[in-house]
């Protein structure tokens, strides 16, 4: 009762308020921190995806000029319309 009454009186500069003040600065402070932290991890995620894609992707575009050069090597095809 005397917290209210002096909530009452004091208003904005009463130590319920300004404790609730603090506690809400706190809350909102590790709420921002968790998402900065998490915003970070998806990023990290997001960018080791990337990387194995691309890797996949150059591995594949190597792997076809291997094939086509085989074909090419199989096909016997001396580049004078003659097959040997």
């Amino acid at each position: 009762m005397a917290e209210r009454l002096e909530e009452m009186e004091k208003g904005a500069e009463s130590r319920v308020a300004m404790v609730r003040d603090a506690k809400s600065r706190k809350k909102s402070s590790a709420a921002k921190k968790s998402r900065r932290k998490y915003r970070a991890l998806d990023e990290a995620k997001r960018a080791a995806a990337e990387e194995e894609e691309e890797e996949e992707e150059e591995g594949q575009s190597e792997d076809e000029e291997g094939r086509d050069k085989a074909t090419a090597d199989i096909g016997g095809d001396d580049g004078k319309g003659k097959a040997s």
